[in-house]
């Protein structure tokens, strides 16, 4: 049941040819400027790996890694995470010459099957959808103006896609899901709720103290990054990074100065700099513990798990210095 949903979702999302979508900002080289010199062929195999700094004492791993499973987690005590359902995972990537797009879709693929997603086979619907834009806040502005179901929320009634500094961003379109796999519908206009703006579902198993009666399902993730912030970047790097934004629901920029080894910094990186790789042994841990155990355990419980598997990692690749307090 609720895959046929998603899929129902997906195909009213994207009635339109992705490509005319990339198209439609600007003139008709849009969507076949090439890549970055550095961004050519792609590796078939996944090297989780960063670049390693002098080792912090055990406490200051241990914080840093607690930092960043929190602000990747923004989730309350008592919900689910939001999470793609068994064989929907799907990227799509737009806005590249057809090689690079390809690379980069294959790649996010790959990572997804590795930590454990289960994605969905060959021939699927697009859920997660990565477009290369010239200006990101002009393409926003006309890509809401000419597919609105892309930035209508399936669960929450009052929703806005995030302000996000810097050349990318990122939103997610979800919905909750009962214990039944059963859609739970979105709260309308004169719809009751409880004076703490919870809303009631009916269930016949019953409550409990470890597990929500409801999980949140991942309808499609939107990606958009500006081309210009891929100067000197690789596929693994633009894939990896793309990836773990469509897996997370958090601004990056509020990892900035963690210390945390992690992919989503390396828009950050100035040129010249060294940067992580790939997918580091942190975003591994991460993304595969989120996507462990029940998907209905509520939030609180979930992090607890994804903050031991990261600080697993640790012995893998210490964290850096924190410019954080």
């Amino acid at each position: 049941m609720t895959r046929r949903l998603v899929a129902l979702i997906l195909s009213l999302a994207l009635a339109a040819p992705a490509h005319s979508v990339a198209q439609e900002t600007g003139d008709s080289s849009r969507g076949q400027r090439e890549a970055p010199e550095t961004a050519q062929e792609g590796s078939s195999s996944i090297v989780v790996n960063g670049k390693r700094t002098d080792v912090l004492s055990e406490a200051e791993q241990r914080t840093i890694a607690n930092r960043f499973v929190g602000k990747l987690t923004a989730i309350t005590p008592f919900d689910a995470l939001p999470l793609y359902e068994p064989d929907v995972y799907c990227p799509a990537v737009i806005g590249m010459v057809d090689r690079v797009n390809t690379q980069v879709k294959e790649r996010m693929h790959t990572v997804a099957q590795a930590a454990g997603i289960e994605p969905a086979p060959s021939g699927c619907l697009p859920s997660a959808l990565v477009i290369f834009v010239d200006d990101k806040k002009a393409f926003l502005k006309e890509f809401e103006r000419a597919h609105p179901v892309y930035f209508q929320s399936l669960k929450d009634r009052y929703w806005s896609v995030p302000n996000e500094d810097g050349p990318a961003v990122c939103w997610q379109l979800t919905q909750l899901i009962n214990e039944n796999g059963v859609p739970v519908p979105r709260l309308s206009h004169g719809d009751i709720e409880t004076p703490g703006g919870a809303q009631i579902v009916t269930s016949f198993s019953g409550g409990s103290r470890i597990r929500a009666m409801t999980h949140t399902a991942i309808a499609m993730s939107v990606v958009l990054i500006e081309r210009s912030a891929l100067r000197g970047l690789t596929i693994e790097q633009i894939a990896d990074y793309a990836l773990m934004r469509t897996l997370t629901s958090v601004d990056p920029n509020q990892l900035a100065g963690s210390g945390a080894p992690t992919i989503l910094t390396v828009l950050d990186t100035p040129m010249g700099d060294e940067a992580f790789a790939s997918l580091t042994s942190w975003d591994m841990a991460y993304i595969r513990s989120r996507y462990e155990g029940d998907p209905n355990a509520f939030g609180a419980r979930t992090r607890a798990r994804i903050r031991h598997r990261v600080r697993e990692a640790i012995g893998e690749e210490p964290a850096q210095a924190s410019d954080m307090p």
